[in-house]
């Protein structure tokens, strides 16, 4: 008898999950789905809530069996007499995380693992998502089974309700990042829109997430490990101040190490970005680029939270908020189209860059010696009147 299990947390079970759980189930004469029980990870249903959804929607199996499991899934196979794991994989940022298990499985208890390719309308789902999706009021039909919707709502709707904007109720929206609209910075510069850093769930491509938002699963908790990543985003809008900005959606180069501390996520690393705007000097086109040094802290989510600070979004980092930071604070104020700039003639104007180091004025006039010569230029028709001269 060819026995598999499927694990997973399933907080809560989507389509996707099913659609593999399914796949596997025509393939093999038993398998298990295992739900991982993780006391340290704060969990939106029971594990008694997620065995029982996954009761329900899994019935029409009949070779599909629940089950619950914690500690090493090696034992778990071992106690159950399993040799083969089947994973689902969504992207190829999945595989990397899942071969380093697959092949540390193998090496402690000769246990396989089978992978199995997610079906192309569920690969930018995960239970993460989907909760956050129904906590700000979008709609997640199609996206997990009927029976799993109505718990959804019924928990998410009545503890949290929907979020409205001046738009109305976000409707199949994700809220990423911290309610700070423009970082800390923004009660300092202009902040006439104010952003909420929100993603769409993409169903054309396998990255549903923000250019700027990154998950972290494969970095774990364990202090001390580190992860860095090199990549080219489009740039937010609203990165300007005065005379100076980056133009929304231009190429930001950026350099980022992620690394695991005890109370969360260390960041740091450079953002670089072509810059536009106005000499301050000789208010010329300006064409260069500012690199923005990045430094963050993004703590472990808890049960109080301080407005202060920033904090990780279960394996999801949202980096925006601190990069708008970071860029906004390296912008010049006074910017120049080059350090020696000697700006604008006072008299005419001209550039004096262009006008060259022979740009001349002749010296203007006195305009009271000018009054004093036309008494000078009048006949006075008195003897031995004073001629006026100059000096």
């Amino acid at each position: 008898m060819h026995r598999v299990v499927c694990p997973g947390s399933f907080d809560p079970v989507t389509n996707g999950h099913l659609d593999i759980i399914g796949r596997a189930a025509g393939l093999y004469d038993e398998v298990v789905v295992a739900v991982l029980i993780n006391v340290t990870k704060r969990s939106l249903f029971t594990v008694d809530e997620r065995v029982e959804m996954l009761g329900e929607v899994t019935a029409s199996y009949g070779n599909v069996k629940i089950d619950r499991f914690h500690g090493l899934l090696v034992d778990f196979c071992a106690t159950n007499g399993i040799t083969a794991v089947i994973k689902g994989l969504r992207a190829v940022s999945d595989f990397e995380y899942e071969m380093q298990m697959a092949q540390m499985n193998y090496r402690m208890a000769n246990v396989e693992t089978l992978f199995m390719t997610t079906n192309p309308l569920y690969s930018f789902l995960s239970s993460s998502l989907v909760k956050e999706i129904v906590t700000y009021g979008g709609d997640v039909t199609g996206l997990v089974p009927d029976a799993v919707l109505t718990r959804l709502r019924d928990r998410l709707g009545r503890e949290l309700g929907p979020v409205r904007t001046q738009q109305g109720i976000m409707r199949g929206s994700a809220k990423l990042g911290l309610p700070r609209a423009a970082g800390r910075l923004g009660g300092r510069f202009r902040t006439s829109n104010r952003h909420e850093y929100t993603v769409m769930p993409n169903r054309h491509t396998n990255a549903p997430r923000g250019a700027l938002a990154f998950d972290l699963r494969t970095l774990g908790r364990q202090a001390g490990s580190a992860r860095e990543r090199r990549l080219t985003v489009p740039a937010p809008d609203d990165l300007r101040l005065e005379l100076a900005r980056v133009p929304v959606g231009a190429a930001v180069d950026l350099e980022l190490r992620f690394e695991a501390v005890t109370e969360g996520v260390l960041v740091t690393g450079s953002a670089t970005a072509p810059l536009v705007g106005e000499c301050a000097r000789c208010l010329a086109a300006l064409d260069t680029s500012v690199t923005a040094g990045i430094t963050e802290l993004y703590l472990y989510g808890g049960t109080e939270r301080d407005e202060e600070e920033r904090y990780l979004d279960g394996d999801m980092l949202d980096l925006e908020p601190a990069f708008r930071d970071a860029v906004v604070l390296a912008l010049p104020m006074s910017p120049l189209c080059r350090d020696d700039c000697p700006g604008l003639c006072v008299e005419c104007g001209v550039p004096l860059a262009d006008a060259g180091p022979g740009h001349r004025h002749e010296p203007a006039p006195d305009p009271r010696w000018g009054a004093l010569k036309k008494f000078e230029d009048q006949p006075t028709g008195r003897a031995g009147a004073v001629d006026l001269q100059e000096g």
